[in-house]
């Protein structure tokens, strides 16, 4: 809901003056929605929604490569087969 709230008003603030950027509209839609308390209470400060609005919308090409750098790390390593048979005798002379 504020994702799209916001991404209005970026677009708003982009048609008025082209070289406005993200960080600039981030900070003055803080300003202007701060006056909420339960707005308020979700960010310390403008950086702080900057960096909350950025990190939720990347690119889906961001997106995919960090998906698949996670799968990297948590890919299991798994043993050969005369390895595993090595460890079910040693297991097994116990």
């Amino acid at each position: 809901m504020i994702l799209n709230e916001f991404d209005e008003y970026f677009n708003l603030q982009k048609i008025a003056n082209r070289q406005v950027s993200k960080h600039q509209a981030a900070r003055s839609f803080y300003i202007k929605k701060s006056s909420n308390e339960k707005f308020a209470a979700c960010w310390r400060d403008a950086e702080t929604f900057y960096k909350s609005i950025c990190s939720q919308k990347q690119s889906p090409t961001k997106n995919k490569a960090r998906e698949i750098k996670q799968k990297k790390l948590v890919t299991q390593y798994e043993l050969p087969q005369y390895a595993i048979d090595i460890l079910n005798d040693w297991l097994r002379d116990k």
